[in-house]
């Protein structure tokens, strides 16, 4: 009987932690669980929302009276600040890169190191600032009266969720 139970709470634990396994891949995504992307950059703020509404606008394109032009336009734009992310955030990572090797060198160089964490920051803000011209870029293409519409079907799907829980 007690080898039984043994076995019982054995298997209840492995299926337990298998559970708590995949609920950090399947939050992952594109991001993992740690908010980092695959490049090993963590996801900022603008980042979120600009490929939110990205998703929002696309997914709800009808509801909002998105256009084909208007669309074709968007999808450039996507393209076009992934294309830029990708770009930035190698930069970012070569960077870091150049930093660590630095710092493994028996004398630090402690100048050199500063002026490539001025760097590296450097590169991020231009990150950001190419996020939110993006974003900015986005909330352009579309009228007025898509804005207010995309709004309010936002807080619309927040409140379903809210109440759904």
């Amino acid at each position: 009987m007690n080898g039984k139970k043994s076995l019982m709470v054995f298997v209840v634990g492995a299926f337990l932690v298998f559970g708590f396994c995949q609920q950090g891949f399947a939050r992952g995504g594109v991001y993992g669980y740690h908010g980092k992307n695959r490049a090993g950059q963590g996801t900022g703020l603008i980042e979120k929302k600009l490929f939110h509404e990205m998703m929002f606008v696309f997914s709800h394109q009808e509801e909002l009276g998105i256009l084909g032009e208007q669309l074709t336009t968007i999808r450039q734009l996507k393209i076009s600040i992934k294309k830029d992310l990708i770009k930035k955030n190698a930069d970012i990572g070569i960077v870091e890169v150049d930093i660590k090797a630095a710092l493994w060198e028996d004398k630090i160089d402690v100048e050199a190191v500063n002026k490539l964490i001025d760097q590296q920051y450097e590169f991020k803000k231009e990150k950001k600032k190419a996020l939110a011209k993006a974003l900015a870029d986005l909330k352009a293409i579309l009228t007025d009266d898509q804005l207010d519409k995309m709004e309010s079907l936002m807080k619309e799907k927040m409140s379903r969720e809210k109440g759904g829980r």
